[in-house]
């Protein structure tokens, strides 16, 4: 007889899986855990993106309103520029002349219109003449100017006023403000003629 041999037992520890194995069943897809992760990833870039959209947006609108107003006021600014220089009291009585005056245009050649003329530089009154007689004064002349319709529609509004602390020096002020009474933009001036005053 042959003696007995022990049976093998069987292994209690579990096979493992091949690796090729292994790997598929990690690539088989994501978990749900990662794929919140990945919505609440998504969900946070998209609403950086919109909150950045937005403030953009409002820039550019904010940009575009500050290049109109500087536009606006600008031509003004040329339309009073060019006032100043074509206002002359020459003739005895203030007023601004249709075409640009040249140099002899300004100072007056009659005795009666040479001594308005002293009159008024003398007491500093070119921007604002004391009465009809003298005609008009430039400030008074720029306000009644109407404001451009792009003022108009901006809300910007136009002041106008003489020195009242040097008269002498002949000068103005202009000032724009926005609708928010917000100073945009503020030129002190002097009438070209002033130049020829004794």
């Amino acid at each position: 007889m042959k003696p007995l041999l022990p049976h093998p037992r069987p292994s209690l520890r579990r096979r493992q899986p091949s690796r090729a194995v292994a790997d598929r069943r990690g690539a088989a897809g994501f978990s749900l855990v990662e794929l919140m992760i990945s919505t609440l990833i998504f969900a946070m870039v998209t609403a950086g993106s919109l909150g950045m959209f937005t403030i953009t947006t409002r820039q550019a609108t904010l940009t575009r309103r500050l290049q109109e107003e500087e536009f606006a006021i600008r031509m003004d600014q040329a339309t009073i520029q060019s006032m100043n220089d074509r206002f002359t009291c020459a003739s005895g009585s203030c007023q601004i002349s249709g075409s640009p005056p040249g140099q002899n245009d300004y100072f007056p050649s009659s005795t009666a219109a040479v001594t308005k003329f002293t009159t008024l530089c003398s007491n500093g009154q070119l921007t604002a003449v004391p009465d009809a007689s003298y005609g008009s004064g430039l400030v008074s002349l720029i306000n009644a100017t109407n404001r451009t319709a792009a003022m108009q529609s901006l809300g910007i509004t136009r002041s106008v006023s003489a020195d009242a602390t040097s008269p002498a020096a002949h000068r103005y002020t202009v000032s724009w403000a926005g609708s928010d009474g917000t100073v945009l933009r503020q030129i002190s001036l002097v009438p070209t003629t002033a130049a020829w005053c004794p």
